[in-house]
């Protein structure tokens, strides 16, 4: 098969394995507009790729979301990608900061997302990340509000956030191969297939489904970023 320049998600996250308002494991948000109760929530009303995305409401206080800490030592990111969304009273800036230290200081700025950037509708965003956080094993990734003076009911979301690294990934997916299937386990055990890369570089299963041959029904493969090896 041949080959092509791609990304490879290094963190992806939909916010769809969680009920609302439940964050995902290891995000965290500030508790400021409620004590002991997150700023930032999941939400399942209007989101870019259903079930979930994520929301924090009130434009006028400042309030943030962190990652999960990300291993990039057999990485180097190039960007963090994401889509947004804003109400019209939502006029706040939405600084974007990394840090190399698990999240005790934040001393990169990647970006801001402008006041105006989705409003109405949902709009990609993308920042480039530093070559300082190449071999780092300790990289989080913060969205803050930057208050302004009114907007108090406005609401910002987002969804489908990506932490990427470029790789080459085969250009075809006859690459991956099934090359052994269990459909009579013994009792008790599960039935299962052995997934296989024959190509000559990583591919990622994010969003790969199998079926039969009419394709009467799907069963997806990953729900976050998978990469397996040739």
């Amino acid at each position: 098969p041949s080959h092509a320049q791609g990304s490879i998600d290094i963190l992806r996250e939909s916010f769809d394995s969680t009920t609302p308002p439940a964050l995902p494991a290891e995000w965290r948000s500030t508790q400021r507009r409620s004590p002991g109760i997150n700023d930032w929530g999941t939400t399942s009303s209007t989101t870019y790729s259903p079930p979930g995305a994520v929301l924090v409401t009130n434009a006028t206080v400042e309030q943030w979301l962190a990652t999960p800490t990300i291993d990039c030592r057999e990485r180097t990111p190039n960007h963090v990608r994401m889509v947004v969304r804003r109400s019209a009273t939502f006029t706040a800036l939405v600084a974007v900061e990394l840090s190399l230290d698990s999240g005790a200081t934040f001393s990169t700025s990647l970006g801001s997302i402008g006041s105006e950037t989705g409003n109405g509708s949902y709009q990609p965003v993308e920042f480039a990340v530093p070559e300082a956080a190449a071999g780092q094993g300790r990289v989080v990734v913060r969205w803050r509000i930057l208050p302004a003076a009114t907007g108090a009911s406005g609401t910002f979301r987002m969804d489908d956030i990506r932490l990427t690294s470029e790789g080459v990934e085969d250009a075809h997916a006859d690459s991956v191969i099934i090359n052994e299937i269990m459909f009579t386990p013994r009792p008790g055990e599960p039935e299962w297939i052995e997934l296989q890369n024959i190509g000559h570089a990583h591919t990622d299963l994010y969003g790969w489904s199998l079926s039969d041959a009419a394709v009467t029904a799907k069963h997806g493969i990953a729900g976050n970023s998978v990469v397996v090896s040739p």
